[in-house]
């Protein structure tokens, strides 16, 4: 009796296994996440220095470019004036290029008295002489005026340096630093800057849900605290599922340029429709006809 019981049973358990395997793998309709900025940037200075402007406040749209925090430099400030004044003075110039005008009219005078006779060449040779100490001397002139000019690049480098500029368009989300404070480097942040034109939404979906999805594709994403609805393009899917979570990281982007969605809100996921996606198939043992 048992040796006729125990295939029957054998074939009963693997025909459920087949249907189990067979039936859709439940996966979650809306997985559910929080929009987030496409980019959040802490501005730091380049190097320690006392905060002298605030050129915005919190909540303000900045573009790229745009001045957002000026550190003190009045001694590079003053410096700088200096060595402008120095490289538009002309006196020194002027003065070196009319020596060396004066000593080459003299040499051509001597030149046309040579060739009557009327001066030898040692006065000519002389004269050669003094028209090129005059060209060292304006060449001199114009090296130390090609100097004061690198200075001064310099110094407009280090000036720049004190200045935290808005490296894209966005909003300045907080302002740590006040007016008269002294700010380090990374370690304390000037600004905080968030990129919201463009919204981003990570999800962690199961193996199965990841493979439902394309990077490109686009995907309907809904605000329920709001009610509203967003087209999502994926951006980026993760090569591999973390084997402690069993999840796979999935990242969208929404076009928010007219900054109708906020960041920081509930956002769930409409996965496609898994019945149009090809079932998995198992293998099944063919039953026997009883003999």
């Amino acid at each position: 009796m048992f040796a006729v019981l125990m295939p029957a049973t054998l074939l009963l358990a693997m025909s459920v296994f087949a249907n189990c395997v067979q039936a859709e793998i439940p996966s979650g309709r809306s997985p559910e996440s929080f929009s987030e900025p496409l980019e959040t940037i802490d501005l730091a200075a380049a190097e320690p220095g006392v905060v002298d402007t605030l050129a915005v406040r919190e909540g303000d749209a900045v573009k790229t470019g745009d001045l957002i925090c000026q550190l003190r430099c009045d001694v590079l400030k003053a410096t700088r004036h200096a060595t402008l004044t120095k490289i538009n003075a002309t006196g020194k110039r002027e003065a070196a290029a009319a020596t060396l005008s004066h000593h080459q009219n003299h040499l051509n005078q001597l030149q046309a008295l040579l060739a009557k006779n009327h001066a030898n060449d040692q006065e000519v040779a002389d004269a050669q002489f003094n028209v090129q100490i005059a060209e060292a001397q304006l060449q001199t002139v114009d090296d130390e005026r090609a100097t004061l000019r690198a200075e001064l690049e310099q110094i407009e480098a280090q000036i720049a340096r004190r200045q935290i500029i808005a490296p894209t368009d966005g909003i300045i989300l907080q302002l740590p630093a006040r007016v008269g404070e002294r700010v380090g480097t990374s370690d304390s942040p000037v600004a905080q800057l968030v990129v919201l034109n463009k919204l981003r939404v990570r999800y962690h979906l199961t193996t199965v849900q990841a493979a439902q999805l394309s990077v490109g594709s686009q995907q309907t994403l809904t605000f329920p605290d709001f009610g509203t609805h967003a087209i999502g393009t994926v951006d980026f899917i993760a090569p591999t599922t973390d084997p402690s979570s069993g999840t796979v990281r999935v990242e969208l982007l929404i076009d928010n340029a007219n900054r109708r969605h906020r960041s920081g809100v509930r956002c769930q996921l409409k996965l496609p429709d898994a019945s149009h996606a090809e079932p998995m198939q198992a293998t099944v043992l063919h039953r026997r006809s009883p003999q």
